[in-house]
Order: C-alpha cells, then sequence, then structure tokens
C-alpha cells in the first residue's frame, strides 16, 4: 500500500485493559467457579489455563465473552504432556458476574491444581 500522507494508527489504551492470576486446588466432583469478573464492567476475558495432576500438564487458552444475560467460551492453543487431564470449561452469567468454571469427573480429581491468567477487557 502506498499513500502520500501520513497514516495515524490508534494504540490500545492499557487502562481498558487489567490482568490477574490465581491458583485453585480441586478436591471433589463438582462445577467449580475458577474465575468471575463484573458484566457491568467487563465485556470479555481471554484465560490461559493450566491444569497439573502428578505427572500430566495441560495448558489451554479459553476466550469467555458476555451479552448480559448469556455467555460463550471457546478453548484453543491446547497442549497436553505426560496424558491427558479430563476436565470441561463451562461458563455462565450469574448474577452481575460472568463465571469460568471447570468440572473433573471423580475418577479423574485426584490433586488437580488449576492455575490461570487472565486479560480482561472493558466494556
Amino acid at each position: 500500500v502506498r499513500t502520500s500522507s501520513s497514516p495515524t494508527f490508534q494504540a490500545v489504551a492499557y487502562s481498558h485493559a487489567q490482568s490477574q492470576s490465581s491458583t485453585i486446588n480441586l478436591t471433589t466432583n463438582v462445577v467449580t467457579t475458577i474465575d468471575a469478573f463484573p458484566i457491568a464492567t467487563f465485556r470479555s476475558a481471554e484465560y490461559n489455563i493450566q491444569l497439573n495432576q502428578g505427572s500430566k500438564f495441560t495448558t489451554v487458552k479459553t476466550i469467555v465473552v458476555h451479552n448480559d444475560s448469556d455467555s460463550g467460551i471457546c478453548e484453543y492453543g491446547k497442549i497436553e504432556l505426560g496424558g491427558s487431564i479430563n476436565y470441561t470449561l463451562t461458563s455462565d452469567v450469574i448474577d452481575s458476574n460472568c463465571a469460568l468454571r471447570i468440572t473433573v469427573p471423580d475418577g479423574d480429581i485426584n490433586n488437580v491444581t488449576v492455575r490461570i491468567y487472565k486479560t480482561m477487557i472493558n466494556i
């Protein structure tokens, strides 16, 4: 592309995004909320999720978005070492938050640790 004028680009304002991390140890086969963010402030979040279970390690990128009443989730970029960790990720809008949840079946629950790093984007 050629132009005789100087193009200008808008930058992303870092004040419109926020990053956080946390660790959760799963002990029972129940739907467990591993994170939630306020729907009045943030529209979406991207998670880098790391699961550890003994010598099994999984990392997966996950995006969650909501429209104030429903939410959607997409997993991508999954890498597993040492075998598969059986889990299911879901998202829900609950009260005034968008929640990221995980379920690990009973037979596979032995000492699963979940670590997340998230970046949220303002509405």
